[in-house]
């Protein structure tokens, strides 16, 4: 979108691994969820203003993180960030915003 972006990601553990595996303490490759949006911001904010020949501030310092719980909503957060675009009117559908990715096995859960 030209004025903001959507990001959805899973901090889920790996496959495989169970409640009762998970250590008492976080690992040390850990990274919580706000420094993982800082490196988003600090990267892309660094990348798009040397596009841009500006500098300074980008973005702006909040974000909106949501804690999805369960699959459909999962699905109903993924099929609402490939349909904005196309709500917004730029185009017909979400395949031709180039913008946009997702998993091709998503692609078929969710039915756009």
């Amino acid at each position: 979108m030209p004025n903001h972006v959507h990001v959805q990601f899973s901090m889920a553990p790996q496959l495989g691994e169970t409640p009762e595996s998970w250590p008492e303490e976080a690992p040390a490759h850990y990274v919580q969820l706000d420094d993982i949006m800082q490196l988003i911001k600090g990267g892309s904010s660094h990348a798009i203003n040397k596009l841009l020949g500006r500098s300074g501030k980008l973005w702006v310092k909040d974000s909106y993180d949501h804690f999805v719980r369960n699959e459909k909503e999962w699905l109903n957060i993924t099929r609402y960030i490939l349909q904005n675009p196309v709500k917004a009117g730029f185009i017909d559908t979400w395949h031709l915003w180039p913008f946009s990715y997702c998993k091709e096995e998503l692609v078929s859960e969710i039915m756009i």
